[in-house]
């Protein structure tokens, strides 16, 4: 190999080394950007739920004082009659709230 040839694939290596670096800076810059929009996108998630369970327990309440309701239980029944499952209720005055 010469003087010349070796001075080259320096020359090749280092512009290769630099091109790397530049690769790895975007892939961190990359990495940065995608967590700060996947943190947005959960508040935004979590903004969104909290409005809707505002909603919901609104809707709840109301239904409890009209038909006069001691305890309506929201999540967890371990077993629930079609008799006493008010549900259907509960989702057909959220819908008429959203038309």
């Amino acid at each position: 190999m010469t003087f010349q040839t070796l001075k080259k694939s320096r020359s090749n290596f280092s512009s290769l080394q630099k091109e790397l670096e530049k690769i790895r800076e975007l892939e961190i810059s990359f990495q940065k950007s995608k967590e700060l929009w996947q943190q947005e996108l959960n508040q935004k998630k979590l903004e969104s739920l909290q409005k809707i369970e505002v909603i919901i327990n609104r809707v709840i309440r109301k239904y409890a004082v009209a038909e006069n309701f001691d305890l309506i239980l929201y999540q967890n029944a371990a077993y629930a009659s079609d008799e006493v499952n008010i549900s259907n209720n509960i989702i057909s005055m959220i819908e008429e709230l959203s038309q």
